[in-house]
């Protein structure tokens, strides 16, 4: 699964990275500790290009009567989003980007709960493949997303048997986002046998959702 994450790249290295039209640099602070229910930037296709925008991280579908789901909706298992009522409409049709340099995963160790950092061996930035909804009601409108999982790679599965979904090849970057790609198309987008990642047991200051700073990802020392 992916319940926290980081998101510290600049706004000129995000224009850069997935090619996303250049306008003004939004208020956008490191965040070594992105957690559900929070804003989030993630990027999307708009009528002139790819566009980068802060939205809720914890999908509410369109056809929920509250702002807010029953269930806590921040992942999607990429095996049944394509049909579950949830996420079905959101991964034919709006698909997005979002950008990340690393998440945490929690494993049971005899003291407790351990946060380990996971990253990419070869990229400092990625994405991770999401999916967006709009709600519009009598509060308001507002965009949110969920970010797709699948079953953990080796050795990722010795920390938990979930993962999220990661994209490191920008050329599949268009494909993933574009609303018109065939659906038989998606899955192959999001092929990571050719992904090798790396894991490091991490400080347990990211367990307080409220603490977002850089010690967050300090390697523990022995």
């Amino acid at each position: 699964m992916c319940g926290r994450y980081t998101q510290y790249a600049t706004w000129d290295e995000l224009v850069a990275y997935f090619d996303m039209i250049p306008t003004q640099a939004p208020n956008l602070k490191a965040r070594y500790n992105v957690a559900p229910t929070q804003d989030a930037p993630v990027v999307r296709l708009g009528t002139s290009g790819r566009k980068l925008s802060s939205i809720r991280w914890s999908l509410v579908p369109s056809w929920s009567k509250e702002p807010r789901s029953k269930y806590n909706l921040i992942n999607a298992r990429l095996e049944s989003a394509s049909e579950k009522p949830s996420f079905r409409s959101a991964f034919k049709s709006r698909r997005c980007l979002v950008p990340a340099d690393g998440w945490y995963e929690w494993k049971t160790e005899e003291d407790g709960k351990q946060p380990y950092y996971i990253q990419p061996e070869e990229e400092r930035l990625f994405a991770f493949a999401g999916i967006w909804e709009r709600w519009d009601g009598a509060e308001g409108a507002f965009d949110s997303f969920a970010i797709l999982t699948t079953e953990a790679l080796e050795p990722l599965q010795l920390i938990h048997h979930r993962m999220p979904v990661v994209i490191t090849d920008r050329d599949r970057f268009g494909a993933w986002i574009d609303p018109e790609t065939p659906q038989g198309d998606l899955h192959g987008l999001l092929d990571m046998s050719d992904i090798t990642f790396k894991h490091v047991a991490v400080n347990r200051a990211v367990n307080n959702a409220r603490h977002d700073a850089p010690d967050c990802i300090e390697p523990l020392v022995a």
